[in-house]
């Protein structure tokens, strides 16, 4: 292990050199914490330092103090204070200041010599676990890769396989027995469920990947939202669930993605009709909250259990599903909505009760006015 020796004293210096280097560690000697820090903030520094608490240039606790908010996200550094300060209260000033252990001069050798082996075990553990998270960040990559490109490639034939059943469906390619035409139907709407899964892993992994495109303009979301409401009314009376929408008779404007923000509400409003049984209630609310707006999409449904309620918006995640007609999640949808809130500087949550239903709530910056000046002229 590569170890930075910074003490000013010169015969403590050497008998720290000396002790270190006998236990097959290598070593780099300095006397004040200037030095310190230049070969610390240097390419291939030291991952362990053991350094004097008084010494000119920076002392220990200041060098300390340094490193942990200079190197940070570097390397782990194992900093191991030396000081003839034995009161208590010090040493937590040192601990405070960012110190991993110390030990007191004269310091006893075998004592020195465990807290190092201490310090190497856990740089060891810490190199490896950065290995590790490295690893695991590269095949999230590869997997997101892999879903966008899959998802991508499978979405020409989709559409030409859906256009050939729709044409079918419609007799163009002859008359349909009663049978045919049932078959047919079901195959269509099963392509659109697929459709709408890949559609779902496609925007996934752009969401992970950080390349979904936002193209804001100005938007009225009241009139976005009361259009999200109206596409999903069929699907709602189908089930003979009422579906009612509140906004203020003032638009309220905001700069946003139009298609993004309409893909957060139909997100919402599939998963409130997919969790809601026939006869219940879902509405939609839109509030000006001052600097922001308020959005919300409560429903009488199924709810979830409290303790479920912090993993409702991770991918994959289904809580309290039920069977029926309308649309059928892919476990994505939730996750989807805070991708693309929180890519538009937004906020989402959600309240939710067992057996009573839930309620997702999302938050949009509006649309500040300009103050113009009018200056008149001579």
């Amino acid at each position: 292990m590569k170890i930075l020796i910074a003490e000013d004293d010169s015969i403590s210096n050497r008998l720290l050199q000396k002790s270190l280097e006998k236990w097959n560690h290598e070593v780099i000697s300095v006397k004040n914490g200037t030095d310190a820090w230049r070969v610390i903030s240097s390419q291939d520094s030291p991952q362990m330092a053991v350094l004097d608490w008084m010494m000119p240039g920076m002392d220990g606790v200041t060098l300390c103090k340094k490193i942990r908010k200079e190197t940070e996200g570097q390397k782990t550094k194992y900093i191991i204070l030396l000081t003839a300060k034995g009161n208590k209260d010090d040493i937590v000033k040192g601990f405070e200041a960012g110190a991993d252990d110390y030990i007191t001069k004269p310091f006893n050798a075998q004592e020195l010599k465990a807290r190092v082996e201490a310090g190497c075990r856990i740089i060891t553990l810490q190199n490896k676990l950065s290995e590790h998270i490295e690893k695991l960040k590269e095949l999230d990559h590869l997997k997101s890769e892999f879903l966008a490109t899959v998802s991508h490639e499978l979405r020409t034939p989709l559409a030409v396989t859906r256009e050939a059943v729709s044409l079918c469906v419609d007799g163009v390619a002859g008359d349909l027995t009663d049978m045919q035409n049932e078959f047919l139907t079901d195959a269509l709407s099963n392509i659109d469920r697929l459709s709408r899964l890949i559609d779902d892993l496609l925007d996934t992994s752009k969401i992970e990947a950080g390349q979904v495109v936002v193209q804001k303009t100005d938007i009225n979301i009241c009139t976005l939202a009361q259009k999200a409401v109206k596409g999903f009314a069929r699907i709602a009376k189908d089930k003979r669930i009422e579906l009612t929408i509140s906004t203020p008779h003032t638009p309220i404007i905001i700069s946003a993605d139009e298609g993004r923000i309409e893909q957060v509400f139909s997100n919402l409003l599939s998963n409130a009709i997919n969790h809601t049984n026939e006869g219940g209630e879902i509405s939609v609310t839109v509030r000006d909250n001052g600097e922001y707006v308020l959005c919300s999409v409560k429903d009488t449904g199924v709810g979830i259990d409290k303790e479920n309620i912090p993993k409702l918006f991770n991918k994959f995640q289904q809580f309290g599903r039920k069977n029926g007609p309308g649309y059928r999640g892919t476990g994505l949808g939730l996750a989807i909505v805070k991708g693309l809130v929180e890519k538009h500087n937004g906020s989402v949550w959600a309240e939710s009760e067992k057996g009573k239903g839930s309620v997702f709530y999302f938050t949009l910056q509006k649309k500040h006015k300009r103050n113009v000046l009018l200056l008149s002229a001579g």
